[in-house]
């Protein structure tokens, strides 16, 4: 997987997980809120049905056996006396005797008061309305109301009357009030029920996240891809210029906008481009002035032995091709070593170079002039029929033979022998320049034979000529 999709794919996600939180956190945070405060508010009711209750009878248990409490409630609400049921018997009417209520759960749930008056004080604030319940069933939601010491007036089918409530549940009783005085406490036990209105509501509001996590989520995969592209794209360029100086590519500078990251990095990698660039530059310039020094020699200035096997091939295929004459001559200073022995080996090196100079002179700028080595010295000359060769080499020899030896030093002369080979460049007389340069030799040994200041070819022998002055 590309670093461009991973991207799309951490981005889309983390996107997807956070929708999913944020959704799921509120939803049960507004569930948790809601449930809290319709509880709260059917206990509030209830405790101030019983403030109202006890302020107009005084006490608790005389106002009972005058007026049972679900018909004060009732009247409180405008139902008719007696609940829904309106001629059945007060569920508020005290038992006669102990009640169990496991059997009463089952047998007669309307026997526990307490479940009802949740409902029915709970009828505006989310408690569950009076009604048939399934058999065995337990109220999931209960009041307790005990007098002003905890002692149980109803018990809502967990306690007995009278029973002293327990310490933790006294804990989370909360007070009724009555002219600035506590005379009684009310706990709760159960999770409230929801009403249909109730329910209805909170189906409305689930309907309407689930919308909103869907709409947020495609928001998250679009917001995703696009971020996932704009993140890759300057990635992309970066790896496509390191992958670029990889291949050789001295320079490859990548845009950078913005002070991210990803820009540091690609003017960190651009300034090593550039870096890397001037540097391949030096050593390419180094590496040609090593390559020209490596085929020139130090001396003369000349190219050497190692240029001319390197172009010699090349310059004899090209001549071949065009139809052109090759010519190569082998010269030789004379009496080179009794000039070191008489003058010195500095006034040899002289000699040396100024034949260099002489023999750069008088040929062309395309022909060949090379030091073979001592006082050998190699001509190639393209484009040259052999009779002009000779000409040429007469001509060198002559402007050798005149050169400025005086100056160098007192009594100095210096002549060449020349020997010459030829190949007319129509395949009648083609052979290898490795045969071209023996022939040159075995003419520049038969020119030094015959008495040296001459040039000597194949096959022109009574053409030998010494060279005048």
């Amino acid at each position: 997987m590309t670093l461009r999709w991973k991207l799309v794919l951490a981005l889309m996600l983390t996107g997807l997980a956070a929708v999913l939180t944020a959704g799921g956190v509120a939803f049960w945070d507004l569930q948790r809120k809601f449930d809290s405060n319709r509880a709260k508010l059917a206990s509030q009711h209830f405790r101030q049905s019983v403030a109202s209750f006890w302020a107009e009878h005084g006490e608790w248990r005389p106002g009972e056996s005058q007026r049972a409490f679900r018909d004060f409630m009732a009247n409180r609400r405008g139902l008719p006396q007696g609940g829904p049921g309106g001629d059945r018997q007060s569920r508020w009417d005290p038992p006669a005797r102990p009640r169990d209520p496991e059997r009463d759960s089952t047998r007669n749930p309307e026997r526990y008061p307490e479940r009802d008056s949740a409902r029915d004080s709970g009828r505006d604030s989310g408690v569950e309305r009076p009604g048939p319940r399934s058999r065995g069933r337990e109220p999931a939601f209960r009041f307790i109301l005990t007098d002003a010491n905890f002692r149980v007036l109803l018990g809502g089918g967990i306690h007995e009357d009278g029973e002293l409530l327990p310490a933790e549940a006294r804990a989370l009783a909360e007070p009724v009030v009555v002219d600035g005085r506590t005379v009684a406490h009310v706990s709760t036990e159960g999770v409230l029920s929801a009403s249909p209105t109730d329910k209805l509501y909170m189906a409305a509001v689930r309907e309407a996240l689930l919308y909103g996590l869907a709409a947020a989520a495609a928001l998250a995969v679009v917001l995703g891809v696009l971020l996932g592209q704009g993140l890759s794209v300057p990635l992309r360029r970066l790896t496509a210029a390191a992958r670029s100086v990889g291949q050789g590519k001295a320079h490859a500078p990548v845009q950078s906008q913005g002070r991210d990251e990803v820009a540091t990095l690609a003017r960190a990698f651009n300034a090593m481009s550039e870096e890397l660039a001037r540097r391949h530059a030096t050593i390419t310039e180094q590496a040609a002035q090593l390559r020209e020094l490596s085929l020139r020699d130090a001396l003369t200035g000349l190219h050497n032995r190692r240029y001319l096997e390197e172009v010699m091939p090349a310059l004899q295929a090209q001549c071949r091709r065009q139809g052109q004459p090759l010519a190569v001559v082998l010269a030789d200073i004379d009496f080179f070593k009794r000039i070191n022995d008489e003058h010195s080996h500095a006034i040899g090196d002289q000699v040396l170079q100024a034949v260099a100079r002489i023999l750069r002179q008088q040929v062309r700028a395309a022909d060949v002039v090379a030091r073979l080595g001592g006082e050998e010295f190699v001509i190639a000359l393209a484009d040259t029929p052999l009779t002009e060769a000779i000409t040429l080499c007469e001509k060198v020899g002559r402007a050798v033979q005149a050169g400025p030896w005086a100056a160098i030093a007192p009594g100095l002369s210096v002549t060449l022998s020349l020997g010459l080979c030829g190949d007319d460049g129509t395949g009648a007389m083609a052979m290898p320049v490795a045969a071209m340069l023996d022939e040159a030799d075995r003419q520049l040994y038969r020119a030094k034979h015959e008495g040296r200041n001459r040039v000597c070819a194949p096959g022109m022998a009574a053409l030998a000529m010494t060279i005048e002055a």
